[in-house]
């Protein structure tokens, strides 16, 4: 067998291992998600101090079209089928995960 057949043959036994515990291989929905658009008309006219105490949360679904990492900090822009907004993701305020 061919390298390429070996690695298809992995890959198949894995998602077929996977199917078997139940685990959606592709799943095809993560949930509600929130557009650009929604979270620009609910927090673009919110001030600094309000922002910083609010903690809701929300998901959004996109592509990341540019990341500068300062060490601490993050910024990110994030644009979907309705926009495209700014994150900034503060190492104070962000649990231990990695981006």
């Amino acid at each position: 067998m061919e390298p390429i057949d070996e690695l298809f043959a992995v890959r198949k036994e894995k998602k077929e291992h996977l199917k078997e515990l139940g685990i959606e291989v592709y799943p095809q929905d993560r949930g509600p998600y929130a557009t650009t658009s929604e979270i620009e008309k609910r927090f673009g006219d919110i001030g600094h101090d309000e922002l910083e105490k609010n903690e809701e949360r929300f998901s959004v679904a996109g592509r990341i079209m540019a990341f500068r990492d300062f060490g601490k900090s993050a910024f990110l822009h994030i644009q979907d089928r309705k926009g495209k907004i700014q994150v900034l993701r503060a190492q104070r305020y962000a649990q231990r995960t990695r981006l």
